[in-house]
């Protein structure tokens, strides 16, 4: 079985980022939900902040509808929606049409109000539980040329002796999102221009510890 990683599309660098999935934050309270910050009022149907995902209403009933897995879907509040319509830009572009106030990715969303009418208009969405299934770790393919800590080119193997069947899930023990070659084939064939997927490499534990 063949794994990928899931991200957003790739855009604008960390622009496209912020413009396609915003920012997801903890609440104040435990128990209440996470809290929303991007631009509106439009929203691509899937997007992925760091470490999470979010869909539409449309998006939530196909996948409450799929055999992908245990999939669940919780509230996410719109914290802080400002408006913006860069969806009409052109994507095809090398950089945005227009660069937030101060430069920084962020001013797109901290760069103005909350807008209440922008984020009524985006209708109702939804936080994706995903089910925890497989063991993934890290592993660099390449170096930068100043050799700092961290830094260079990732890819992430996926243990398949601990995946547990799921096509849609989240690892056990690192937060990657990751789909099986079904769950790849089910999202690029419904939403391709608002995703990439990256095909994981074989699980091989002599390079957990490993300079790559």
């Amino acid at each position: 079985m063949l794994f990928y990683t899931v991200n957003g599309p790739k855009l604008w660098g960390d622009y496209g980022r912020i413009l396609t999935g915003g920012i997801v934050r903890r609440p104040e309270i435990d128990l209440q939900p996470n809290l929303l910050l991007r631009t509106g009022p439009f929203i691509p149907p899937i997007s992925f902040p760091f470490r999470h995902v979010v869909v539409t209403e449309a998006v939530r009933a196909e996948l409450a509808r799929s055999d992908l897995g245990k999939i669940t879907f919780r509230d996410i509040q719109k914290f802080r929606i400002r408006k913006l319509h860069w969806e009409c830009w052109d994507r095809k572009a090398d950089v945005p049409a227009k660069y937030p106030r101060g430069g920084e990715p962020e001013g797109y969303i901290y760069g103005g109000w909350h807008s209440r009418a922008a984020a009524n208009e985006m209708g109702e969405i939804w936080e994706l539980v995903l089910p925890a299934s497989a063991h993934t770790a890290g592993v660099r393919i390449a170096r930068t040329a100043r050799r700092k800590p961290g830094q260079g080119r990732w890819n992430v193997m996926v243990d398949g002796d601990t995946w547990i069947g799921d096509h849609f899930f989240r690892s056990i023990n690192k937060g990657h999102i990751i789909v099986s070659e079904v769950g790849a084939d089910w999202l690029s064939s419904r939403y391709d221009e608002w995703l990439t997927l990256v095909k994981c490499i074989p699980w091989d534990p002599g390079k957990l510890n490993a300079e790559q």
